[in-house]
């Protein structure tokens, strides 16, 4: 539910009415839900659903006597709960293709990842899903791989603790470079969102400023990127954070030793990607770049600068800052 719950569901949550609190977590989160490619019917208990969806829900079910399983205790970040049940539980039980991690996770629970991890968790246990990309499903079904907690963790990073989560991780064995479904290493999933607090935490833990993305499936390729991408790898976080438009993510980056004419498989360079984000014309990401020392008469496999990119893409603007024949 958006904002406090309503007063008839807390009501029947308070009488351990569980299927008429489902109902209503279901009909209440359905665009939530899918976002991320879930429908409108769950496996999942009520209590599950409040604890991913309504914390005083989920209090008001268990003040009602429901029991409170471990992939709820995690969510809920009850650490004296996950200690007292982990040792006897699977770990890697998965609820709505979430393992007790992954409920964790999505929750951005610091207290529930840290004693999952003391009860014996595996900081590299596979997430068949991480509940943030809508294509996450289809994926699963086609068998395109599975994500790390630590890679949950850098893409989920906009929460206050999502820092403190991947440091935890790392310390506990995460591996800091394990690529992703999408070929992007933790930092790479970090740069995209700009998440600045877990970017600094990966470099670090030692990180590579200019680590690089690795290939990826055709079809995972074509579930997750824009219509108009150039299917490359070798990219460096630079890159894909200005493929995404990400002007004060791709600042920060340089202003920590990105190489801001570093190559990626089609020879293209982060000036190549800021001439056409994905999602829009930014000057002033061509603008960071050539004041970092771009180099705007750099030519990619095809031949193209990043005038020529900005040029067709008819981002007039960027093509002028670039100049034709500089």
């Amino acid at each position: 539910m958006a904002g406090s719950p309503k007063p008839e569901v807390l009501g029947a949550a308070g009488k351990g009415q569980v299927a008429r609190v489902k109902a209503a977590l279901l009909g209440e989160h359905a665009q939530s839900r899918a976002a991320v490619g879930l429908g409108s019917e769950s496996d999942l208990t009520a209590l599950q659903l409040a604890s991913l969806h309504d914390d005083e829900v989920a209090r008001a079910l268990l003040a009602a006597g429901e029991s409170c399983d471990l992939h709820c205790a995690s969510a809920l970040g009850l650490a004296d709960e996950i200690s007292r049940m982990a040792p006897a539980r699977d770990l890697g039980a998965l609820a709505e293709h979430m393992t007790p991690m992954g409920f964790a996770l999505v929750k951005n629970r610091l207290a529930a990842v840290r004693a999952l991890l003391r009860a014996g968790d595996d900081p590299n246990r596979p997430l068949p899903r991480i509940g943030f990309f809508i294509w996450e499903l289809e994926a699963l079904a086609a068998g395109l791989g599975a994500w790390s907690p630590l890679q949950a963790a850098c893409t989920h990073g906009y929460a206050d603790d999502a820092a403190a989560i991947a440091s935890v991780l790392l310390e506990a064995g995460a591996e800091r470079d394990a690529p992703s479904p999408l070929g992007d290493r933790p930092i790479h999933l970090a740069a995209i969102y700009g998440w600045m607090p877990v970017l600094e935490t990966l470099l670090a833990a030692g990180a590579d400023v200019d680590s690089r993305t690795v290939p990826v499936e055709d079809a995972m390729w074509r579930m997750s990127s824009a219509a108009h991408a150039e299917r490359v790898s070798d990219s460096t976080p630079a890159m894909v954070a200005a493929r995404e438009g990400g002007v004060e993510t791709v600042r920060w980056l340089l202003a920590r030793g990105a190489d801001v004419n570093a190559r990626d498989s089609a020879g293209a360079t982060p000036l190549h990607a800021a001439a056409r984000p994905w999602w829009g014309e930014k000057p002033e990401l061509v603008s960071v770049l050539l004041a970092s020392g771009a180099d705007r008469r750099a030519r990619d496999a095809a031949g193209r600068t990043a005038h020529d990119v900005a040029a067709a893409a008819g981002f007039a603007a960027t093509a002028r800052l670039l100049g034709a024949g500089r």
